[in-house]
């Protein structure tokens, strides 16, 4: 009777391979987001220097915002 399923060692190490490159896209996915989470956190700066945001009166900084 031919074996069917593949021995311990091979399936191991294509598990390994697929946690890596699962690691790898994640890595990948993070890097991408960084830029626009730092362009988020700029923005909500910007916002908070707005009356509407900071609980303050209109002066000629916001409305030069």
């Amino acid at each position: 009777m031919p074996k069917t399923s593949t021995p311990l060692p091979q399936r191991l190490v294509h598990g390994a391979a697929l946690i890596a490159q699962l690691a790898l896209v994640g890595l990948l996915v993070g890097l991408a987001c960084w830029p626009l989470n730092l362009i988020d956190h700029w923005q909500d700066l910007l916002l908070q220097r707005l009356p509407l945001f900071s609980g303050t009166s209109w002066g000629a900084q916001q409305l030069l915002l």
